[in-house]
């Protein structure tokens, strides 16, 4: 303090403890550092991140662009966010093409030939897969697998399209289905060919009464009496000869004709009986085979009958053919409905193979009969086309003799109502 003189006589000292401000300072201090040190790390970490973030896009688009399979990415309003080198090549199309906004989703799938995604796009399916034939704007064909999918992103529906070419497995396939048909064609040739003397029997028999009713019409010729009360005898005769006869052509068409492309008949198990039989009995009649038929029911089933005539046909056939060195010689043919189904039993006095034929005996070119019996094709053909069909034929082996099964739904699902046929 100063005095009057101006010169400092005292002095005042005031103590103030700063030690928790110096602390929460020091605490603040070291906070400070810590959250820089932080940051800094987190923004290190952040860039690592960004870095891999930016490989794996970089990879993902390398990945799309080099991929063998044509990956395309729409917006439900038709916009291609992405098409990669091979899409575009498969569609034969420039990416600036596939990007015209100007078109709807589903008209820009069917501009560029992929009619059958656009459908089922339509239909709104959560998962599309399946295989088309595109034409291209250019005219350029091709065969296309697809699968398909739909996602979100950005809170917006978009479609994701993967193609593969399939055109040379297509090829292959139809080569092989052409193939297949030229067999199929050889074995009801060969069929026909050792069946060729029964069916010139069944031929005859007919034809000598159509002969011998000429013959009597002759020589009834001058007398009107003999004339005007046995005309309706003979006309009856040879109309149920002629019946015959064109019985005779109709089971030899079925068996000769491939059918797939027949639509589905409303037709009378009878009647596919029938027309297997009609070429058949008399084989076994030659050689001393008893054929049981057990009785019919009166139902109709939807098929192509003449392929059904040909599986019972090749049965009936295969049956014969086993018994025929046999001590006790049948075959017996039955029938059973029941759930919507027949079953169609064919079953001769042989026994059961043996496990190591079971396995093999619905392969192809596979047969135990002597060289010129058979292709060894009847049994793979009638399983073929029992199963397009939608049904199964097996070798029953629960039975103690050999035993085959076609089992059939009565009705075929989907498509319109297929006709009855007499």
């Amino acid at each position: 303090m100063k005095g009057k003189d101006g010169n400092i006589h005292r002095y005042a000292v005031m103590n103030v403890d700063i030690t928790d401000r110096r602390k929460m300072e020091e605490e603040l201090r070291l906070l400070n550092r810590d959250l820089e040190t932080g940051i800094r790390q987190r923004i290190l970490e952040l860039q690592r991140t960004n870095e891999r973030l930016l490989d794996a896009i970089n990879l993902n688009q390398e990945l799309i662009t080099v991929s063998p399979l044509g990956i395309l990415v729409f917006t439900m309003s038709g916009s291609c966010l992405v098409a990669n080198k091979a899409a575009l090549e498969f569609l034969d199309c420039k990416a600036e093409e596939l990007r015209d906004e100007s078109q709807c989703l589903i008209p820009l799938l069917e501009r560029f030939g992929l009619r059958d995604l656009a459908q089922a796009v339509r239909s709104g399916d959560a998962s599309l897969w399946g295989e088309m034939h595109v034409v291209m704007p250019s005219g350029r064909e091709r065969w296309l697998e697809y699968h398909a999918s739909f996602f979100a992103s950005a809170g917006e529906k978009h479609l994701l399209v993967m193609l593969s070419d399939v055109s040379d497995r297509m090829h292959a396939r139809l080569v092989m289905e052409e193939q297949r048909q030229k067999l199929e064609n050889t074995a009801r040739i060969t069929t026909l060919g050792q069946m060729a003397g029964d069916i010139a029997h069944e031929v005859r028999k007919p034809l000598s009464v159509l002969t011998l009713s000429v013959d009597q019409l002759k020589a009834w010729c001058d007398d009107k009496t003999l004339v005007r009360e046995g005309l309706p005898i003979l006309m009856d005769r040879i109309l149920r000869s002629v019946s015959l006869m064109d019985e005779i052509v109709r089971s030899l068409t079925n068996l000769l004709r491939e059918g797939a492309q027949d639509p589905f008949e409303a037709v009378p198990v009878k009647r596919i009986l029938d027309d297997a039989m009609t070429l058949c009995h008399h084989s076994f009649q030659r050689e001393k085979i008893e054929l049981r038929l057990s009785e019919i029911p009166d139902i109709t089933l939807e098929c192509r009958s003449c392929q059904l005539s040909q599986v019972m046909a090749n049965l009936l056939n295969n049956a014969r053919d086993a018994v025929n060195a046999l001590d006790e010689k049948w075959v017996s043919v039955d029938v059973y409905t029941g759930n919507d189904k027949v079953v169609f039993a064919v079953t001769d006095s042989g026994t059961i193979p043996a496990p190591t034929i079971r396995r093999k005996i619905f392969q192809p070119l596979f047969t135990t009969k002597t060289a010129g019996r058979g292709l060894g094709l009847g049994l793979s053909i009638s399983k073929r086309l029992v199963e397009s069909h939608k049904g199964r034929c097996v070798l029953d082996e629960n039975h103690p003799n050999t035993r085959f099964l076609v089992e059939l739904p009565l009705r075929q699902t989907g498509g319109e109502p297929p006709r009855s046929v007499s």
